[in-house]
């Protein structure tokens, strides 16, 4: 049975946790580091304030005040900058971090996606290989029990799924065989083995073409469940759709093509 995708997504966490890990503690450690950074520029602006003081003092100055312009200018061409620089470099590192993380998130959804869309397709494919010989083997039975059956009867004859019976119209015994295709529809043959269609097995053992065909639809024969629509016992059907060409020619059944205009031959 396949697995759940957050069944999937979850067994490769051990993968993408080691990765996520790494980036979250870059992501921790940014704000102190950029404190530490801003700590060192408020430092350099304290020396460089007094570096401007005692330069005024050197030159006579220091009586007349602290040099309050040459500091501000300092503080903004040289301070405010890297003030602004430094937080910058720290929104960029964010930033790439987080899309780091989503990258991750997003390489582990795919691979994850890509895991349960292969398993759900093998299961499918498992599925259908189980159908398909499901199919083949109650086929294989059926044509079995019909063999039986006609074995039985010493006839030729084939019910087809309850039951169909033989015609009264001086039915052969062993004159005409029917099997079953893979499909799903009917395969006919004459007492020498040879390929018949459906309405001259109706006229070889009896059978009404239309109780004939009404027996293959109930076993589940398409063509037999179109041609119903159309065709009569006198196995002409009639104007039907030209689409219908093929099933009605394969099923014997004769009339002429165009749109349809309901009921064919005789009922």
């Amino acid at each position: 049975m396949a697995r759940a995708l957050q069944q999937v997504m979850a067994e490769l966490d051990p993968y993408y946790s080691s990765s996520r890990s790494i980036v979250r503690q870059q992501l921790d450690a940014a704000p102190a580091q950029e404190q530490a950074e801003i700590s060192g520029l408020d430092a350099k602006l304290g020396q460089a304030n007094e570096n401007i003081l005692s330069g005024a003092r050197n030159r006579g100055l220091g009586f007349s005040g602290i040099p309050v312009g040459e500091q501000a200018k300092y503080a903004a061409t040289d301070y405010a900058p890297a003030i602004a620089n430094l937080k910058g470099k720290y929104v960029g590192q964010k930033n790439t971090l987080l899309e780091v993380l989503n990258s991750l998130d997003r390489d582990q959804r795919t691979q994850a996606q890509g895991i349960f869309d292969n398993e759900g397709a093998r299961e499918l494919q498992l599925q259908q290989l189980a159908e398909n010989q499901r199919q083949f083997n109650e086929n294989l039975a059926f044509q079995k029990g019909e063999a039986n059956r006609a074995a039985a009867k010493g006839s030729g004859g084939i019910s087809l799924g309850g039951g169909l019976p033989t015609g009264s119209r001086g039915a052969t015994p062993g004159a005409a065989k029917i099997s079953r295709t893979s499909d799903g529809g009917f395969n006919f043959f004459d007492a020498a083995g040879r390929p018949i269609n459906a309405a001259q097995y109706s006229q070889v053992t009896g059978v009404e073409y239309r109780q004939l065909l009404s027996q293959m639809a109930q076993a589940g024969d398409k063509n037999a469940q179109a041609a119903l629509k159309y065709v009569g016992n006198d196995y002409k059907f009639g104007t039907a759709p030209s689409q219908l060409k093929g099933v009605m020619s394969a099923l014997g059944a004769t009339g002429s093509y165009g749109v349809s205009t309901g009921k064919g031959g005789s009922w």
